[in-house]
């Protein structure tokens, strides 16, 4: 194998790369007989086939520091850039099965859940840490904590916020207890959005504490009115509508009643 080129190296990561893909289940066909019967190892078997491939081409291009003929050189960063150009997808096609499995897996054990917990945080470009059985999701501006069971069950989720202030978040925990990783996905995009902004940490820690105070002031104006009883009155003739408080990653709410006419652009050349 060690004389083969690189053309028929990147042809034989290409095979190991349809043979993945056949193994992972179709959920359009339902196929899963490969996955649950003999999946595990044929993807080991796959996995140690493309290991071996790349040693093979790392341990060749371990000369590239060494070499003093310029046209040799920019031969062989050539081959090296097809190289790059195949092993990206597989990467990827390799990353993708892992996470097909986790979502078919049923996290009924601490190392599953925390598996599944990794994936979500790799694939949104967080960082992860995983300390016993804590694991902790975490960016520039903020963390989250997990906290785990032996079984994989979530006891409590807390958000440490830019500030340095823990929020429990009860939402988080149902979602894991549910095993709903896609609201959990979408709580912790929404943490991702709320710093989305441009500027340094400290402006963006300003413009996320001023939101805050926002938000605080429109709770309170919500309750101010005492003649508003019920949640129909609070969205039909309340000062601010009905407002739903921000939570985990989900922002703040505003319900109210529009009049017909206010939608209406009565500047639209469309209007008749």
């Amino acid at each position: 194998m060690k004389d083969i080129t690189i053309e028929v190296q990147i042809k034989q990561l290409r095979d190991i790369l349809q043979n993945i893909k056949n193994i992972i289940p179709d959920e359009k066909k339902q196929f899963g007989e490969n996955l649950h019967e003999f999946g595990p190892c044929l993807m080991h078997t796959e996995q140690i086939k493309a290991m071996e491939i790349i040693g093979i081409l790392r341990n060749k291009y371990k000369s590239f520091l060494g070499i003093s003929n310029p046209q040799l050189a920019m031969k062989l960063v050539a081959e090296k850039q097809a190289l790059s150009n195949i092993c990206v997808p597989v990467s990827n096609m390799l990353h993708k099965a892992i996470n097909d499995i986790l979502k078919k897996t049923r996290d009924s054990s601490l190392d599953i859940a925390l598996h599944k917990l990794e994936s979500i945080a790799i694939n949104e470009g967080l960082a992860c840490e995983i300390s016993n059985n804590d694991f902790f999701i975490s960016s520039e501006m903020f963390y989250v904590e997990v906290k785990l069971n032996h079984s994989g069950e979530a006891e409590y989720v807390n958000i440490h916020n830019h500030m340095g202030e823990l929020k429990p978040c009860k939402e988080l925990v149902n979602c894991l207890k549910k095993k709903d990783y896609d609201d959990f996905l979408n709580h912790l995009r929404g943490l991702k959005e709320i710093y989305a902004l441009v500027g340094d940490s400290s402006t963006k820690a300003k413009i996320v504490s001023a939101v805050g105070s926002l938000e605080e002031d429109l709770l309170t104006i919500m309750n101010s009115d005492s003649s508003i009883k019920n949640q129909f009155d609070c969205i039909m003739r309340g000062p601010v509508g009905c407002i739903i408080p921000a939570v985990g990653g989900k922002c703040l709410q505003s319900v109210f009643f529009m009049d017909p006419l206010m939608s209406v652009n009565f500047k639209s050349d469309n209007y008749q």
